[in-house]
């Protein structure tokens, strides 16, 4: 059973007024196994941290994500790792521009047995606050 703990840090400056949003569902799967699916609203500038426990075997995934408009869609910026002594050792850092409301899928496949696969996918819609 995995135990999943979220929290958003607060990097965005307040604005007046309505302020860009994002709702992201995320998928992120390691060597094909699938480790979380949070769904999560961030304001553009705002980064959201997921830490991921295996009560079974004791590893921590963190997951890392943020997202802000480019011109031809929405760019989600995300940073994937292990908890390894306290230390966050980062496994990828996949970059996604996607188009609202269709999923969008990025995957690393590696050779090395002692390296991890990664495949995350994101569908993102525009809210606002």
């Amino acid at each position: 059973m995995k135990f999943i703990t979220a929290f958003i840090c607060m990097l965005s400056i307040p604005v007046l007024g309505s302020q860009k949003a994002y709702d992201l569902s995320l998928a992120l799967y390691l060597n094909g196994e699938q480790i979380t699916s949070p769904h999560l609203i961030l304001k553009e500038g705002q980064t959201a941290f997921l830490s991921i426990k295996d009560n079974k075997t004791k590893d921590e995934t963190f997951l890392q994500v943020s997202a802000q408009e480019k011109d031809k869609g929405i760019f989600v910026m995300s940073k994937i790792g292990k908890m390894k002594h306290g230390k966050m050792e980062i496994i990828s850092e996949p970059q996604i521009v996607a188009l609202e409301n269709e999923k969008a899928e990025i995957e690393t496949s590696e050779t090395n047995p002692k390296r991890q696969s990664v495949r995350l996918s994101v569908l993102v819609r525009k809210t606002s606050f």
